[in-house]
């Protein structure tokens, strides 16, 4: 019979960990922008752009997370997602177009996402301290 391949929590609670970045950066969008009383995206863009963002930074996030468990030190995958997250977004918008890539660029609310990111990493590694399946 077929062999039971090794249990990786480490995807599983990166997964978790990014979809609390997520939630964290939207809520805090929302209250960037009603302080600001700003649109995050001021041209005219359909959904779309903000799903494809969302889910190409959260993929990032994702990844780095789970794949930094594992990390003696995780001060370099909080740097890569903090980057990453930024860098995605960014190419998402040149995508569309270039005038929205310099308004995602220098957006308050895409520079919030991306700072939050490291939390999610810092989490996932938190978690996966007290997990004894996983390799952190």
């Amino acid at each position: 019979m077929s062999e039971r391949r090794p249990s990786r929590p480490e995807l599983w609670l990166g997964f978790l960990c990014a979809v609390g970045w997520g939630a964290v950066a939207f809520a805090a969008t929302g209250v960037l922008s009603w302080a600001l009383d700003r649109e995050p995206v001021a041209q005219p863009v359909g959904p779309g752009f903000a799903f494809a963002a969302a889910a190409a930074s959260g993929l990032l996030v994702w990844l780095v997370a789970a794949f930094s468990v594992s990390a003696p030190r995780p001060w370099l995958g909080m740097a890569a997602a903090a980057a990453g997250s930024y860098l995605a977004i960014c190419a998402v918008a040149f995508v569309v177009g270039l005038g929205l890539l310099i308004e995602q660029a220098s957006s308050p609310f895409v520079i919030t996402a991306a700072l939050l990111a490291p939390g999610a990493v810092l989490l996932c590694r938190l978690a996966a301290r007290h997990d004894p399946r996983s390799r952190g």
